[in-house]
C-alpha cells in the first residue's frame, strides 16, 4: 500500500547500472531480495512493470535480451522464496507438518541458515546461465524516478517490517531469555499485523485497512489446511505404514534424497508445488522411518525443489505472470529452464546430502 517495495526495488536498479548484465543482475537481485520477505507471486507483479520498462530503453530489439531479463526477474523471484520460512506457501506447508508430527519446530533463523546459501548460491549459477551470450549493450535514455522523500507511512510499515524480522531471527534467545512468553514465529508475525492495523500515519490512515487485507489471497489458507488434514488421513488410515513395508530397504540414503529431490524439482513442472509438497510429506516421512533416516533428509530436498522449477509457465505463479507479458515463448522458458532445472536438482541433493 505504501510502496515500500517499490522504492526498495528501485534504490537497487539504480545502483546496478545500465550495462545489459548489469541490469539482468540488478533485476535478479531486486527480485529475489524482495521474495524473500513477500510472496513470489506478489514480488513478480510488483517487479514485471519495472522490468518491461527496463526492456523498453533497449537501443534495438534482441530477443534474447529481452528474454533472459524477464526469466532473471522469475527466476529471482522462485529462488528468494526458498531462502526464508516465509517466503513461499510450500516452506510453512513443511514446517507445520514437521511440528504437528514430530513436534520439533523449525526455526525461521534455523532455515535461513541452511537454506539462504543454497538461494544465493542458485542464484549465482542462474545469472551466469542468464548471462551466457547476452549482447553488451547498454539501456538509453533511462529515467529513474527521483526518490521522494520518505512519508510517515513508509517509515512505520519500515519499522514495524524490521522489528518483525529481527524478533522472527532472535526468536531462540527471545524464548530463552522471556519462557513465560511462549513465542512462536506465528504470534510474532500476528503482532506485527496488528501493529499495521493499529498504527496510523501523519494522516489518521491506519498503515493497513481492512480493504487492504481482504485483495490477499486467503485461499490459500483453504489449500494449506487440505493439505494438513489428507496428511492426517494417509496416517490415520495406515497407508503410509503399508507404504514404509515396501519401500526398497537396500537403497543408500544419497540415492532417497536424490530420488526426492528429483521430485520435488521436476514433478512440479506439471503440478501445484504447495500441493505436491502436502502430498509428499507424508510418504516422504515413512520411507524415511523405514529407512531409519533424519525426516529432514528427505522432507527438505523436496519442498526446496518444489520452487526450483523453471521449465514451464504452470511450474510456479511467477513463472506464469512472466509468460503472461506476452515476450517469452514456452520453447524458449523450456530450454532455458531445463539446464535451471538440472543445476537445481545437484546443487540441492549435494548440499542436503553433506549438510544432512
Amino acid at each position: 500500500r505504501h510502496q515500500l517495495h517499490r522504492r526498495f526495488a528501485l534504490s537497487i536498479l539504480r545502483r546496478f547500472g545500465s550495462q545489459s548484465h548489469r541490469v539482468l543482475a540488478g533485476v535478479m537481485v531486486a527480485t529475489f531480495l524482495l521474495s524473500l520477505w513477500m510472496s513470489n507471486t506478489a514480488t513478480a507483479v510488483m517487479m514485471l512493470p519495472l522490468t518491461l520498462s527496463l526492456i523498453r530503453h533497449l537501443p534495438s530489439h534482441d530477443d534474447l535480451l529481452e528474454r533472459n531479463i524477464l526469466l532473471g526477474m522469475a527466476w529471482g523471484a522462485n529462488l528468494g522464496g526458498i531462502g526464508t520460512l516465509i517466503g513461499t506457501p510450500p516452506n510453512l506447508v513443511y514446517a507445520a507438518f514437521r511440528q504437528q508430527n514430530l513436534g520439533e519446530e523449525m526455526y525461521f533463523l534455523d532455515w535461513s541458515t541452511h537454506i539462504f546459501p543454497i538461494a544465493v548460491l542458485l542464484l549465482v549459477g542462474a545469472y551466469l546461465l542468464l548471462r551466457r551470450n547476452l549482447p553488451k549493450v547498454a539501456l538509453t535514455e533511462v529515467e529513474w524516478p527521483v526518490p521522494e522523500p520518505w512519508t510517515s507511512g513508509e517509515k512505520r510499515v519500515a519499522i514495524i517490517f524490521a522489528l518483525t524480522a529481527t524478533a522472527w531471527m532472535t526468536r531462540p534467545w527471545l524464548q530463552a531469555l522471556f519462557p513465560s512468553l511462549l513465542l512462536t514465529d506465528t504470534w510474532v508475525g500476528m503482532l506485527g499485523a496488528l501493529m499495521l492495523f493499529v498504527l496510523r500515519d501523519r494522516s489518521h490512515e491506519p498503515l493497513l485497512s481492512w480493504q487492504d487485507a481482504q485483495k490477499i489471497e486467503w485461499g490459500i489458507l483453504l489449500l494449506f489446511g487440505g493439505g494438513m488434514s489428507l496428511a492426517a488421513g494417509m496416517q490415520a488410515s495406515g497407508w503410509l505404514e503399508s507404504l514404509a513395508a515396501s519401500s526398497h530397504q537396500g537403497w543408500p540414503p544419497t540415492l532417497w534424497i536424490l530420488v526426492f529431490t528429483l521430485l520435488g524439482v521436476w514433478t512440479t513442472e506439471l503440478f501445484s508445488n504447495m500441493a505436491l509438497v502436502s502430498g509428499m510429506l507424508p510418504i516422504a516421512l515413512a520411507v524415511s522411518i523405514a529407512q531409519g533416516m533424519p525426516f529432514d533428509q528427505l522432507a527438505i530436498p523436496l519442498t526446496v525443489g518444489a520452487s526450483c522449477a523453471f521449465m514451464l509457465p504452470m511450474a510456479t505463479p511467477p513463472n506464469a505472470i512472466v509468460f503472461a507479458s506476452g515476450k517469452i515463448r514456452i520453447p524458449d522458458m523450456a530450454r532455458a529452464g531445463f539446464s535451471m532445472n538440472v543445476l537445481a536438482t545437484l546443487v540441492i541433493w549435494l548440499a542436503v546430502v553433506y549438510l544432512y
